[in-house]
């Protein structure tokens, strides 16, 4: 599977199951994970970015590849709400 090497891209990740998360996809050393990964949940307040998984450390998760199914380059409103929430700078 072809993922970017650029570490800082949030990337829209599609596992196995129908659960879709955001993050920085690494592959190093024939191991994958997701920095700062973050899913979409519904709120009474709408939609909102939350930490993926919801009971784990999420700065650095390990993941199958033979659970990915798709990835893609994150939609630039998304991939901006997600800076924010990661890091708190507003684009």
């Amino acid at each position: 599977m072809l993922v970017s090497k650029d570490k800082n891209e949030v990337t829209s990740i599609s596992l196995s199951g129908n659960i879709e998360i955001l993050g920085k996809l690494v592959t190093e050393d024939d191991e994958q994970y997701v920095l700062s990964a973050m899913t979409i949940a519904s709120t009474t307040k709408g939609y909102a970015l939350v930490n993926w998984p919801a009971t784990g450390d999420n700065k650095k998760v390990w993941i199958n590849k033979n659970q990915v199914v798709a990835t893609a380059p994150a939609m630039k409103d998304l991939a901006d709400k997600y800076i924010q929430a990661t890091t708190g700078i507003i684009l």
